[in-house]
């Protein structure tokens, strides 16, 4: 998904979040209308000014993938009797809910949404989400039971974002010592960053008796201002334009049908990201669905064109229990490329969800080359009533692996040339050469330890197979076992009435340096419109296979403010300074970098 604004500060490992919040806090704030669970500045008088940017920010969080942040933002929304806030704070909770793998929890809050706001303007996404739980297909297709299933008024909504901003990263390097000193221990000043990036996010929803139709269109343009340089390291192109989301999603309930076409994003039947094309779907009974998806590959928002060089096919069928907590789906699919096979797999998917444990999981089988291509195994665990413990072990390829990854790091890399080249058998041994192959496993627990501190600990061992030298293609190594771990506290309401603290530290052993490296961010709306949040990155890299090491020092500030309803301006600058040591064959000596980090711009939102 595009976002507002890509990171621009340097390459330091980021704490994670990705344990769901505590689930009985989650179903009372939203259920029965209970209030029993407000946080400890829940006395604090309502602020709409306030209420309305937590709203905007928990919006935000959630579109980068940050749940706890999320959820730390929407919880005195959800907990306070009467606050016009409180509908879309539970909506968005159910959505976290649901993301988190707890389909029958987001169940339970959808109901009580519809009943204690039946006339709010989001009944009608509500009605769609909980008439989609318990399937895969696009936009929720699965049809509502006739309790939920009352035919809403037509309604219509258009809602979206479109932002613009100003990005700037500039740098000068130099060696402190040197031996030998030549040309190259000169000053190096360059810019890094300069561009202009405009991005638009928009979606229209309408519901015409049974009939729901959504609308899409996530797209941006990236003016860059640098010089154009097409070989070396710095490899700027020019400018460009994204293209994320472009499609036209209609579901009838009446006759138990979905249809989404254009650009979309599925991660399962067989399809790993991006396409351009059709899925759809019907219910032949109550539990029982068909789907088709067909279309072509995307390999990058960059690409605003339709490719047709690799056209696919997929047909599946999901059968789901009757409570929806349980649904398992087989599926078929099939890829051609300059007339070969390029890809065909079958696979499995399924979920399972209780109180205390849900599961999801996928196994996709290539059987053009006869090798489990993926498989993936989710789980998230009750632990009492303030603990989450979160497990994800996957294994994949890197690209997918498929025929056309034959044609990778030859002088033309197009499948239609490399064809006429190699027979068929070196053709997929050339594709399994290209490939990559990650195994990962990762586990996160979260707590809390009181009303106001949250805390998550997560682990995770991953490693990348190697790529040997075949074909004229030089070899890429095995990364070998890499570890990392990680803490994260988040307080509440710690200074200000409606303050966050970020505290996370992280260690890693990767395949070429050990890291170390912590962050401290603050939001403190320091008035009802404006918000700073200054942070402190730093990080210490040892280098395991040459000595050497590089400490980093990053601080920056942040600056939002709200002029007027829906309306953002925002500006952030900051700068990094590395120190970095060298000892080689080649080179022995200490380089001092310091750079500006900034950005400045706008979000608008209707």
């Amino acid at each position: 998904m595009i976002a507002d604004l890509p990171p621009t500060t340097p390459d330091l490992p980021r704490p994670s979040a990705t344990a769901p919040p505590p689930v009985d806090r989650i179903v009372a704030l939203c259920s029965n209308g209970a209030t029993s669970a407000l946080p400890n500045d829940s006395a604090v008088p309502p602020d709409p000014t306030a209420d309305a940017t937590r709203e905007r920010d928990a919006e935000d969080a959630i579109r980068s993938g940050d749940p706890t942040r999320a959820w730390a933002l929407l919880e005195p929304l959800a907990a306070a009797p009467g606050n016009p806030h409180t509908p879309r704070a539970c909506e968005l909770i159910g959505m976290l809910r649901e993301r988190a793998g707890g389909q029958e929890d987001a169940r339970h809050i959808y109901q009580d949404y519809l009943r204690r706001f039946p006339q709010d303007e989001g009944a009608p996404r509500v009605r769609q989400r909980l008439a989609a739980l318990g399937d895969s297909g696009p936009m929720g297709t699965r049809a509502a039971s006739p309790a939920v299933r009352d035919t809403p008024a037509d309604r219509v909504s258009v809602r979206g974002v479109v932002s613009q901003f100003y990005l700037h990263d500039r740098s000068r390097s130099i060696f402190l010592t040197a031996q030998p000193a030549t040309a190259s221990t000169n000053p190096d000043r360059r810019d890094n960053v300069d561009e202009l990036l405009s991005v638009a996010d928009i979606v229209g929803r309408a519901t015409l008796g049974t009939t729901r139709i959504e609308a899409r269109a996530s797209f941006g343009h990236v003016a860059e201002y640098r010089p154009v340089i097409l070989v070396g390291a710095d490899r700027n192109r020019g400018s460009y334009d994204l293209l994320d989301q472009l499609y036209l999603d209609v579901a009838i309930d009446r006759l138990n049908t979905s249809l989404r076409i254009g650009r979309q994003t599925r991660y399962g039947s067989g399809i790993f990201g991006r396409f351009d094309g059709v899925r759809a779907g019907v219910d032949v009974r109550s539990n029982v669905r068909l789907n088709l998806v067909a279309g072509f590959p995307v390999w990058s928002e960059r690409q605003t064109w339709v490719d047709r060089s690799r056209p696919f096919y997929g047909l599946g069928a999901d059968l789901t229990s009757p409570n929806g907590r349980r649904s398992i789906g087989v599926y078929w699919f099939d890829q051609r490329a300059a007339g070969l096979v390029d890809r065909q797999s079958i696979g499995i998917e399924g979920h399972s969800a209780s109180r205390v444990l849900s599961l999801s999981g996928l196994v996709d089988f290539n059987v053009a080359f006869g090798t489990l291509d993926a498989a993936l195994l989710n789980a998230s665990i009750r632990l009492g009533r303030t603990s989450n413990l979160a497990v994800l072990l996957q294994q994949f390829h890197a690209p997918t692996l498929s025929l056309t990854n034959a044609a990778l790091g030859q002088p033309t890399p197009s499948l239609d040339v490399v064809r006429d080249l190699f027979a068929l058998d070196a053709l997929q041994q050339a594709a399994r050469d290209r490939t990559l192959l990650t195994r990962s496993a990762s586990v996160t627990y979260s707590h809390d330890l009181s009303a106001k501190w949250h805390v998550i600990v997560d682990g995770s061992v991953f490693s990348t197979g190697a790529s040997p030298a075949s074909f004229g293609v030089p070899a890429f190594p095995a990364t070998g076992t890499e570890i990392a771990i990680g803490v994260q506290a988040i307080g509440d309401g710690l200074m200000l009435p409606r303050d966050t603290w970020l505290v996370g530290l992280r260690t890693a052993t990767l395949q070429r340096s050990h890291l170390y490296a912590g962050d401290l961010t603050v939001r403190l709306p320091v008035a009802p419109r404006l918000m700073l949040a200054p942070r402190l990155r730093f990080a210490l890299r040892d280098q395991r296979l040459a000595t050497g090491d590089q400490r980093v020092i990053a601080p920056s500030m942040r600056l939002v403010w709200r002029p007027i309803r829906n309306t953002e301006l925002e500006a952030e600058a900051g700068g990094n300074f590395i120190w970095q040591r060298y000892t080689t064959d080649r080179l022995i000596g200490t380089r001092f970098e310091r750079a500006f980090i900034g950005h400045i711009g706008y979000r608008l939102r209707f």
